[in-house]
């Protein structure tokens, strides 16, 4: 979790945001989320040890179309993760580490 915080700020022009591979942690979202530009269409965030989405984590993102979160290690989604993502056409959450997914985490 090592992106500063407001890292993101003055950035409306960004489309795309790959941030794969990293050490971005489940605080990482709580904490920045906030400040990922609104303008975002593609967020890859797959491959971080993003082990939990909890409740409208993507919520000021209602622009982003892509979010990859696969090969995170998730292993819960929490009621209502994706809430506001009305643009979302992808979602990748592939090779992770499900038991069971609430149906509510797709809720729009």
């Amino acid at each position: 979790d090592t992106v500063a915080m407001f890292g993101f700020v003055g950035l409306q022009k960004l489309k795309k945001l790959f941030l794969s591979g990293n050490q971005l942690t489940h605080s990482f979202l709580l904490r920045q989320s906030y400040y990922i530009p609104r303008s975002i269409r593609d967020l890859d965030l797959s491959r971080n040890p993003i082990t939990d989405v909890r409740e409208r984590a993507f919520y000021f993102l209602q622009s982003l179309e892509r979010l990859y979160l696969s090969r995170c290690g998730l292993s819960f989604l929490r009621g209502d993760a994706f809430v506001g993502l009305f643009s979302l056409k992808d979602l990748h959450i592939e090779d992770n580490l499900f038991t069971q997914v609430p149906s509510t985490a797709f809720k729009s």
